[in-house]
């Protein structure tokens, strides 16, 4: 499977109902850098921006379930 290839959708529906790690990662990689940028903008330390970014995928991940419920 090509995950890049893949909406958002397709990732969500393969996070939460076969826990795909690959999505997940596919997830990370096409949106963490974004949100990084700004959540950088905002707390103005770029370190904490990432690890601010990297708790939310956490929590993506914990609450993977939940995601089939989004659409």
């Amino acid at each position: 499977m090509q995950y890049s290839e893949c909406h958002i959708e397709e990732l969500q529906h393969l996070i939460a109902t076969r826990e795909d790690l690959f999505a997940h990662k596919e997830l990370y990689n096409r949106f963490a850098p974004g949100v990084i940028a700004f959540a950088a903008q905002n707390v103005k330390d770029f370190q904490f921006a990432e690890e601010i970014v990297s708790d939310v995928f956490i929590g993506v991940w914990v609450r993977r379930a939940t995601l089939a419920q989004t659409r």
